[in-house]
């Protein structure tokens, strides 16, 4: 309802505006408008990417992020317009008269296709927000009852409908490119609505970023001349059918093809319970057939990682409202195979997530005759295949440290979700608190303070790092004396710009998602599952030989029911655990 009223309020008031000033300086606004929303659209891709790549992960930063395409498509269409404006009164100072009538009749209908426009792009960019789905009483996009996504509200005055299709059109005509807004983004003013249909109503991650994810394979059930959609929808999993509709919550009749592509995540697009979560809106694909007509389509189920101990994959279906499909246990890279259903005359030209654009013109399918064919590519692994580098081999423990080979070759692993100290609880600062349980944040504490909280009652004390039944924590201590540290012997090689991980016996992975650090003076506390450790250079502390005084603990998700071989930074291998250390009990 609000936000009807705003972009009527804006129409209204520069259809007012420009009715008094004259039908000469109306069209001067007007063509400045235009242009400026010509330039914002043209720009607003790369300018988003922008504010992602330079946004932080907390505070400000972190607002940059949420708001990035809200930002990019707003500032240019501002700051332009301020711009051409000022040219223009600067070049034509004075008005010319066409009469009472002419003036206010030409003026009022030039302020008016400017307040569409300029309401158009003020919606538009609040409506990429990292905000509800219902924002301002507007719910562009909803869920069918069939879990298929759908158009559902439009304004009383579709002002970012119109403003969309004009850009569109024009971008193909007056104002054409090599790569025009109506071919990559069709129904562009919808794209935002489908952004906020994210897990928690809005709370989860709207935006992502460019590098993190990418698209490492293509696959089609159905072949060129199409197959009928109900025998497409069909899998071992589930016999039941799925009633699939379009976005305009219409069934899809006639041949169809099932077009399914590989996507690999990087663990920077987890969110901060440490898993990758996707919605079937989150993602899209724009397809496009030989007369350039344009047909977006959302998934209608994913192929996924189905055990956290396990590196076996079944298959999921977008059947019911707000189904957010998410990764299991703690590996640093998730792997989904998202598949979307196509009438046959149409070809993928790009796939969308949390509108990142991939461009997917230039790969060529692997062809499955049948869903029963599928099914066995996706239980034997070759529909989806995880890149896995081979261990290093590292002789001993002493290769590190240059100790005596008799150490204990687990010494420094710690399996348990105990901090080691005891924070009073309303002294936490930012971290933030579930039951006594540290959930996700970075503080920075005295040590002689902490360490004199012994006392403390148990309903008072956070000592733990939360957990999930699915997930254990471990802790490697890497300080200057244990078979961890990366500063003596052929460890010293290591890059700074690579990952601390942990690999279990079936080649999965897992980044560090915080660390503890104490010295004589700072005991500080990290702990994101949603942002794991990128690399060594993500430490703000530097661990020196020269120092006793120095202990820094990395601190892993692991899947339960894994069993863990090794520490590594990158492909180097510094500890070997001897025995392996098999991952059972959950953590609480």
């Amino acid at each position: 309802m609000f936000m009807n009223l705003v972009a009527i309020g804006i129409v209204a008031l520069l259809a007012y505006i420009w009715l008094t000033r004259g039908f000469f300086s109306a069209l001067l606004n007007l063509m400045c408008v235009i242009a400026a929303g010509a330039i914002a659209f043209g720009v607003w891709e790369p300018v988003s990417l922008f504010f992602l790549a330079k946004a932080g992960t907390s505070g400000l930063g972190a607002t940059l992020g949420d708001a990035a395409w809200a930002l990019g498509l707003g500032l240019p269409f501002l700051v332009s317009l301020a711009l051409l404006r000022a040219v223009t009164d600067a070049l034509l100072p004075s008005n010319a008269q066409c009469g009472t009538v002419g003036d206010y009749v030409g003026g009022g209908l030039c302020g008016l296709l400017a307040g569409i426009i300029v309401a158009g792009v003020s919606v538009m960019s609040l409506s990429f927000l990292r905000v509800e789905p219902d924002f301002m009483g507007y719910k562009g996009m909803d869920y069918g009852v069939n879990g298929s996504i759908k158009k559902n509200q439009s304004l009383w005055v579709p002002v970012d409908k119109l403003t969309a299709e004009f850009y569109a059109f024009t971008s193909k005509r007056s104002f054409s490119t090599s790569e025009p807004l109506a071919r990559w983004y069709p129904a562009v003013h919808e794209a935002g609505h489908e952004m906020r249909l994210n897990f928690g109503d809005g709370k989860a991650r709207n935006t992502t970023r460019a590098d993190d994810f990418r698209v490492v394979g293509r696959y089609a059930v159905g072949g060129d001349a199409g197959a009928n959609p109900s025998t497409l929808v069909a899998d071992v999993w589930d016999n039941g059918p799925q009633n699939v509709t379009d976005r305009d919550d219409k069934p899809i009749s006639g041949p169809a093809r099932l077009e399914g592509f590989v996507i690999d995540f990087s663990s920077a697009a987890k969110e901060k319970t440490g898993q990758v979560v996707i919605g079937a809106a989150q993602v899209r694909l724009v397809c496009e057939n030989e007369s350039n007509e344009s047909y977006l389509a959302h998934p209608i189920a994913v192929v996924t990682q189905a055990e956290s101990a396990k590196t076996n994959f079944a298959r999921f279906r977008y059947n019911a409202r707000d189904v957010h499909m998410a990764s299991v246990g703690a590996a640093s890279k998730t792997v989904m195979a998202f598949e979307f259903l196509v009438p046959k005359d149409f070809k993928p030209l790009a796939i969308f997530i949390k509108n990142i654009r991939a461009d997917v013109t230039g790969m060529k399918p692997a062809a499955y005759a049948t869903t029963m064919e599928r099914d066995a590519g996706i239980i034997s692994g070759s529909l989806v295949q995880m890149e896995v580098d081979a261990p290093e081999q590292a002789t001993s423990a002493t290769t590190n440290s240059g100790n005596s080979g008799n150490r204990d070759k687990n010494e420094g692993v710690e399996v348990s979700n105990a901090i080691g100290y005891i924070i009073q609880d309303g002294n936490e600062g930012k971290l933030e608190i579930e039951g006594g349980r540290i959930k996700e944040g970075t503080e920075r504490f005295d040590p002689t303070v902490i360490k004199g909280n012994r006392q403390i009652e148990q309903n008072l004390r956070i000592d733990r790092f939360f957990s999930t039944d699915d997930v254990v924590l471990v802790k490697i201590e890497v300080s200057r004396d244990k078979p961890a540290s990366w500063l003596g012997g052929a460890a010293r090689a290591v890059e700074m710009v690579l990952p601390p991980q942990i690999m279990d016996t079936g080649g999965q992975v897992y980044d560090a998602v915080g660390y503890i650090y104490e010295d004589s003076a700072i005991l500080e506390i990290r702990f994101t599952p949603g942002q794991p450790l990128r690399g060594l250079s993500e430490l703000p502390y530097s661990i020196t030989s020269s120092r006793n005084d120095q202990k820094l603990k990395l601190i892993f998700r692991i899947s339960r029911g894994v069993t863990i071989q090794d520490f590594r930074i990158g492909p180097k291998v510094l500890q070997v655990f001897d025995p392996k250390i098999e991952l059972l009990d959950p953590q609480r």
